[in-house]
Parts: structure tokens; sequence; C-alpha cells
């Protein structure tokens, strides 16, 4: 039985343990089953989900936007929208809890029962519930809350308290642990299933390398023996020719603004940037740099996603690498970079990844995908350059040394000599 197949067998028994409200034990098997095979986007998404239910919104989100940004996972990205209105809920289950802490029960089950509109923090936002119905002596009310929080998690010790006291009201033994599931986790797990037993990477096989050609002008001088009234003369028209301003067609520039063409702004941007330009060129350009970097940024990474999505890659680099010339200007400069590498290593131009990776690595490595490139950088430099290949193993290791990534590769290449 090859890695993949061990992978979902595990992702099997993961699935298994969380219908049965075995939500700890269904974490450690999702961390084995990913790491036996780390493009298993189904386990990915369900550790994921396990977090979210727990209350964990940075290490969820970090899981799906690594799936999404890694296997292209779609699923991921429809969880990662989703969870954007979740930060929300997290400050009004804090408030909950500060309201609870004052004695004020009915204000914290206001707020809590707005915390049930999504499935995030589902068993904290339900043990809490069942606990402030317990102190209004709505017992009944609590019951029903106890259940929803153990059918998630049975081993929950704050449910078992719970349990306990609702066992002295002579509530428990009239009722058997419901098993309620939720619906919509149980469709995005379905759908994961499905997008991970139909979505099998090919990696296009084609080398493409994408280099940049620095183009260099010299001037040769005159040095032979021409008059010094002749050499003057030259001398003043160089003189007039370097003061000569470029003119931009302002007109095309303002409708290319007005109209969002961010191809064609960049395009006129990069080729006049260092230009000497008349004063209403030179304003009309800082215009169009700005909209670039507010807007154009996010243009050109999106639609870098989409192409990358269809493996496009050489499309997508394209792209990215116009979003990376204009700097670290907003928050996707990262996963610009990221998104780079992971381009350059599907159409294996390795020497390319590497490159990427290493910019990530020591400008961004407590970042999203930190213990990722250093796993890339570890094993893409096996074999290549051994000394590198342990040293970003070793740093793996170090930093990150309850990452799934930390795993049997990188305990291979820190022990080989």
């Amino acid at each position: 039985m090859n890695n993949e197949a061990k992978s979902r067998k595990i992702y099997t028994k993961a699935l298994d343990n969380f219908d049965n409200g075995n939500i700890d034990k269904a974490l450690d098997l999702c961390e084995k089953s990913i790491s036996m095979d780390l493009k298993n986007n189904s386990a990915i998404n369900l550790k994921g989900l396990l977090y979210y239910l727990k209350g964990d919104l940075i290490s969820c989100k970090n899981l799906w936007k690594m799936n999404y940004h890694t296997n292209k996972d779609t699923v991921s990205y429809k969880y990662l929208q989703d969870a954007k209105l979740d930060e929300q809920f997290l400050k009004k289950y804090a408030n909950a809890i500060t309201l609870i802490k004052n004695n004020d029960i009915e204000g914290a089950i206001d707020l809590l029962k707005q915390c049930e509109k999504t499935d995030f923090n589902r068993i904290n936002v339900c043990n809490n519930l069942a606990m402030c119905y317990i102190k209004l002596g709505k017992y009944n009310n609590a019951l029903e809350y106890y259940e929803k929080a153990l059918s998630i998690d049975k081993n929950n010790d704050i449910a078992i308290n719970i349990k306990k006291e609702l066992y002295k009201k002579g509530l428990i033994k009239k009722h058997k642990g419901k098993k309620i599931l939720i619906a919509i986790l149980v469709i995005s797990i379905i759908s994961s299933i499905s997008i991970y037993l139909f979505n099998k990477f090919n990696k296009t096989k084609n080398i493409s390398e994408i280099k940049n050609n620095k183009i260099t002008s010299k001037e040769n001088k005159n040095k032979s023996n021409i008059p010094k009234k002749e050499e003057a003369k030259k001398t003043e028209t160089k003189k007039q020719e370097i003061k000569k301003e470029e003119k931009i067609d302002i007109q095309n520039l303002n409708n290319y603004i007005e109209k969002k063409n961010y191809i064609q702004l960049y395009n006129i941007y990069s080729n006049y940037k260092n230009k000497n330009l008349d004063v209403n060129s030179k304003s009309v350009l800082v215009k169009a740099e700005k909209l670039l970097k507010e807007e154009g940024v996010e243009y050109f990474y999106n639609t870098a996603m989409v192409n990358a999505n269809n493996k496009k890659y050489k499309e997508s680099s394209d792209l990215l690498l116009k979003a990376y010339s204009l700097g670290n200007v907003n928050y996707l400069y990262p996963h610009i970079i990221y998104l780079l590498a992971t381009n350059y290593e599907a159409l294996n131009n390795i020497s390319e990844a590497i490159r990427y990776y290493e910019i990530y690595a020591s400008s961004f490595m407590k970042n999203d995908y930190g213990d990722l490139a250093l796993y890339k950088l570890a094993t893409l430099n096996e074999k290549v350059d051994d000394a590198k290949s342990k040293n970003y193993a070793k740093k793996l290791s170090q930093i990150y040394p309850q990452s799934m990534y930390n795993n049997s590769n990188i305990k291979r290449i820190i022990n080989n000599n």
C-alpha cells in the first residue's frame, strides 16, 4: 500500500472518530494522514474544521490557506470566505464571557445565541449556553446545549462537568446522548472527499524559465581630435538632450485609470517610471502607480490564482511577477512570493522555485507558510546541495517542532551524514 492509499485509510478513521465525538483522536489521525500525503486535501480540510469547531480561528485559517495555495483546493477557498465573518462572532463570544463573569447571564445568553449563527467555536458556545441555563435553573435548555456540545466532543472536560450537574438534577438518565450532526459540516466534508478523489494533479512537464533580461546601454565617447568650438557645440547639444523631457499620452493613460485596465497601466508605468517626464505626465503616472499598488496588486494576484488553479502556471507567474515588482505594498506580498515558488515548482523550474522559497523563508519565516517553505527547501535541495538541505531541515525541526512537515522526510535528511 503506497503512502497515498495509507493516508486515505487514516483519513477515513479520522472521519469516523469525528462522527463518534472523538475530536482529539480525529485531530491526531488527521495529522498522521497529512504526514503520509501532503496533498490529501480532505484530511487538511477536516483538520481545519476540527480547529474551527474548537474555536481556534488562526489554526483553521492557516490550514485552509495552505491547502488553497499549495493544493489549489477550492473547498478550502470557500471555507476561508465563510470564515471572514467569524471575527465578529469571536468578539461577541469574548464579550459574552465577560458578561458571565459579571453575572449578567441574560445578556450573555443573548450574545451566545447570536454566535449560534455559525458553526465556529460551536463546542465552547454550547457549553457556555448550557452553564448559563443551569444558573437560571432552566435545566431542560441546559440539557439541549450539553448534548450538542457532547455530540461533537464527548471527552470535553467542561461538558463532563455539566453532565455531573445535570445528573444531580435527574435529567441525564432520562436522555441518551443524541448525535446532532451539523449539516453544513457534513456537506463540507463530503465535498472535500469528492474533491480529493477526483483532483489528481498531473504536473506540467514542460520546462520553462522566465529570465529577466537586463538592458544596458553604453555611451561611446568620441576621443578623436576635433576643433574646440565643435566640441563645445556637441557638449551643449548633449546637455539639451539630457534636459529634454518625455511626454506620455495623458488622455490614454487617464482612460486606462478610469477603466482600471491594470495590464495596460502596468505596461505604461514600467516603461516610463524611470524616465524624465514633464510635470503633467509625471502627475498622471503617480496616479497610475497609486492605483496599481492599491488595487492592481490584488487583481494580478487573484487572476494569477485562477490561472494556477487551471494549471496555467506560466500565465500565473507572469501576473505574479508584475505584482511582485510593485513591492511590499500590502498583505498579499508574502502570498505572491509563495505562489511564485509553487508555480515554478509545478513548471519543474526548480532553481527559480528554490529562489522564491528562500526569499519567503528569509523574510516571512513566521508567516502562514514558514514551515512549508522550509520543508520545500529541505526536500528540493536534497541530493543537489546536501548542506543546504540539512540546514533547512534543522531549522524546520527547531522552529516548528509541532508542524505536520516536521515528518519522517525531515528526520531522514537530518540523520544522513
